[in-house]
């Protein structure tokens, strides 16, 4: 994967993360408590697809920070402290 491309497919966030679409949609894109902040929308570094054709796309750099940053919590379950 090219460490200076702006922005990520979901190919490249697999790439990077080593996980699947399934894992990476129930475990941190559809995540209740992260969920906002991580939408495009609400400034955050991911456009979430609305309609059927629409691709996700990342801001790498920032989401990379994002999951860096929240590493310790990625591997817990929804809800846990």
């Amino acid at each position: 994967m090219d460490e200076d491309k702006l922005f990520w497919s979901f190919k490249d966030l697999e790439h990077y993360t080593g996980f699947k679409y399934l894992w990476l949609t129930r475990n941190i894109l559809y995540r209740k408590e992260w969920r906002q902040k991580l939408d495009a929308d609400n400034g955050g570094p991911v456009f979430y697809p609305r309609r059927q054709g629409q691709r996700w796309k990342f801001i790498a750099e920032p989401m990379r920070r994002f999951l860096e940053d929240n590493f310790k919590d990625l591997f817990r379950e929804e809800g846990q402290a």
